[in-house]
C-alpha cells in the first residue's frame, strides 16, 4: 500500500527514536520516497545544465553507467541519476525496468516539465525497479535512473517497453480493461478503513487477461481474466486472482448483452475466484 508523505514522516521519526541504524533498508527506501513526495520538490530537469543521458524508444534496452560526474537529484543534491527521455502518447501504457548488479536500484517517471508521475524501489524480490503506468499526455517523457542510497555509482540496463493508446472508440482506459476484444469491460473500484477510496489502474496483458494495480504502479493488487467456454458448457468464464486484502469490488460488462457482474472482495480477505457460468 502506497503510504502518503505524512505517514512516511511519521515513521521515519519513529524509526529513528528506536535507534535503527542508518542505513536499515526499510528506512532508507522510504526516506527516498518521502523526499520524492515532499511538496514542492521535483527531480531536477534534464536541461543545459543537465544533459540527458539519451533516448529510448519503445521496444529497446539501452545500457548505463552511474558515475561520479553525472546530473544529481536536485531533491537531495546527492544522489547521482541519468535521464532518458522517450516520445510517449496519451493512453500508452509504458513497461520500464531497471535492472543493476552495482546498486539498488530506484526508478522514476517524469512529464517534459519535470512532474512525478511514478516510481518505485524494489520489484519483486529483486533489487531491480519496475513501473508500468498509463501516460496522460502525448510529448516528451523522462525517465530517471537513480539508487536509493546517495553516492553510489555502476552500470545498469534500462528497458522500456510501450502498449500504444487503443483506437478511438475502444473501451480500454486507464481504469478499465477491455477483454475478449471490445465485448467484456471490467473496472474495480477500492476501500480502505481509513476512508481512501480510488479505482484500480488497469494494465492489458492480452486478449483475455489484465491486471490492476491500486496504490503503486509496481504493486500488482489484482488479474481478472475472462475466457471463451462457450464450447465446453456454453458460457464466458470470468477468473480473477487475489493479490491484496484491500476491500475493493469488480464489475464485469458485457456490452453486447448489456448484462453485468459484481464480485466482492471484503477488507482483510485475500481469495481468488472462479465463475464458469458469468455470460
Amino acid at each position: 500500500m502506497k503510504h502518503t508523505a505524512t505517514s512516511l514522516l511519521c515513521f521515519l521519526l519513529a524509526a529513528a527514536a528506536a535507534g535503527l541504524p542508518a542505513g536499515d533498508k526499510r528506512t532508507d527506501a522510504l526516506a527516498k520516497e518521502l523526499t520524492f513526495l515532499h511538496p514542492g520538490v521535483k527531480l531536477a530537469r534534464p536541461d543545459t545544465q543537465c544533459v540527458p543521458a539519451g533516448q529510448i524508444q519503445y521496444g529497446q534496452t539501452v545500457t548505463g553507467e552511474l558515475t561520479d560526474t553525472d546530473c544529481v537529484l536536485a531533491s537531495d543534491n546527492a544522489s547521482f541519476v541519468d535521464y532518458w527521455q522517450f516520445q510517449g502518447n496519451t493512453g500508452d501504457v509504458v513497461i520500464i525496468d531497471l535492472a543493476s548488479t552495482d546498486f539498488d536500484a530506484y526508478l522514476a517517471l517524469l512529464d517534459g516539465a519535470g512532474n512525478l508521475f511514478a516510481q518505485n524501489d524494489d520489484f519483486g524480490n529483486s533489487l531491480n525497479s519496475h513501473i508500468a503506468f498509463t501516460l496522460n499526455s502525448t510529448g516528451i517523457w523522462v525517465i530517471a535512473c537513480t539508487t536509493r542510497l546517495p553516492q553510489i555509482t555502476g552500470g545498469y540496463s534500462l528497458t522500456l517497453q510501450g502498449i500504444p493508446a487503443p483506437p478511438a472508440g475502444s473501451c480500454t482506459t486507464a481504469t478499465s480493461l477491455c477483454l475478449q476484444g471490445p465485448r467484456f469491460h471490467v473496472s474495480v473500484a477500492w476501500a480502505t478503513n481509513d476512508g481512501r477510496t480510488g479505482s484500480g489502474q488497469a494494465i492489458s496483458l492480452t486478449d483475455d487477461t489484465g491486471y490492476f494495480w491500486f496504490f503503486d504502479s509496481g504493486n500488482v493488487e489484482l488479474v481478472v481474466k475472462v475466457l471463451d467456454g462457450r464450447s465446453v458448457n456454453g458460457h464466458y468464464w470470468v477468473f480473477y486472482g487475489a493479490l491484496s486484502n484491500v476491500r475493493y469490488t469488480i464489475t464485469v460488462e458485457d456490452t453486447l448483452g448489456g448484462t453485468q457482474r459484481v464480485y466482492q472482495n471484503p477488507q482483510g480477505t485475500m481469495a481468488s475466484f472462479a465463475d464458469t457460468s458469468a455470460f
